[in-house]
């Protein structure tokens, strides 16, 4: 619906009722109050109209899907859980259409797709957190090197976790199938491969919380349920030596003060981080992608106040 659509109707239908007045005149006598009564109803009747049948609430932004073009298509590589794939899928339409993530569409999909698709196995209905690990250049060939991190799953995180081993579980599963797929084979890929992984995953979970993603702060993926979030965030922020304070921030976690050490700064930025996505109704503000402005210099989005939301 383009912006100028309400204005249009409203004048459209006023000098519809003008019209009507002036035919009535010709059969009757109306006064000028009749005609200010009139012309106050026909208003109210258009905002009416616009309330109710154009602007259904947040259905506005499904139809939309509609009016701007049908939603990318999902691919399921060869050797890749399907979750992950739709998780992926789900975050690109929604740069251009209403969030999906989580929504009935979402998990319609997972399961279509698990048991109606005979060539897809799903060993799991949980996506796990991706992280680019760079890639692998033999004789002009790329070979991508995905984690897909089961630590943000409770029932998968024991696969990333060192329990009297030198490397990952989930880190061996990466090595093995990246070096499968290098041809021709390299001297020493799975050693050199841990090594390199590991490195880079333990920089990534230093850094976390230098991300902009409240999601990443919290070491959870966008489908992870509601319930998790809180025990989340408390977890990281008790480990800093804080408790979550039931006050909000004044400041909006934009400033930090010189009696603060470094867990406390932390422990502040993942309070900030849980508060965007403390509940259902902030989640689905927040998940909202952000629209470009100035050609694209800058991204902004607005909350559920009407704010707008820088992204940096």
């Amino acid at each position: 619906m383009h912006s100028l659509f309400p204005i249009l109707s409203l004048v459209s239908s006023m000098f519809l009722v003008r019209a009507m007045l002036g035919f009535a005149r010709k059969l009757m006598q109306i006064h000028g109050g009749h005609e200010i009564t009139i012309y106050a109803l026909a208003f109210l009747l258009v905002c009416m109209m616009q309330a109710i049948l154009v602007e259904p609430g947040n259905k506005l932004d499904r139809l939309m899907h509609y009016h701007e073009g049908k939603l990318p298509d999902l691919r399921i590589l060869e050797g890749q859980e399907p979750v992950d794939a739709i998780l992926q899928w789900a975050k690109a339409a929604s740069k251009d259409h209403h969030p999906i993530v989580r929504e009935p569409i979402y998990w319609d999909l997972i399961e279509k797709t698990c048991l109606e698709i005979k060539s897809v196995k799903c060993a799991r209905k949980r996506a796990w957190e991706y992280i680019d690990m760079g890639k692998i250049t033999v004789h002009g060939q790329n070979y991508e090197i995905e984690l897909f991190n089961p630590s943000v799953d409770p029932l998968s995180e024991h696969l990333c976790k060192l329990e009297n081993k030198k490397t990952r579980p989930c880190v061996d599963m990466v090595v093995q199938e990246t070096c499968a797929r290098i041809v021709p084979p390299l001297r020493n890929c799975e050693e050199d491969l841990i090594g390199h992984i590991s490195k880079q995953l333990s920089e990534y979970n230093i850094k976390r919380l230098e991300q902009k993603d409240a999601y990443t702060k919290l070491e959870l993926s966008m489908d992870a349920p509601q319930g998790e979030l809180f025990p989340a965030a408390a977890s990281i922020i008790n480990s800093r030596g804080m408790n979550i304070s039931p006050f909000k921030r004044v400041d909006n976690g934009t400033e930090s003060y010189p009696t603060w050490d470094l867990h406390t700064t932390q422990a502040f930025h993942i309070m900030d981080s849980h508060h965007k996505v403390k509940d259902l109704t902030s989640r689905v503000w927040y998940d909202k992608p952000c629209t470009p402005y100035f050609g694209g210099a800058m991204c902004a989005k607005t909350d559920a106040s009407g704010n707008m939301i820088i992204e940096v």
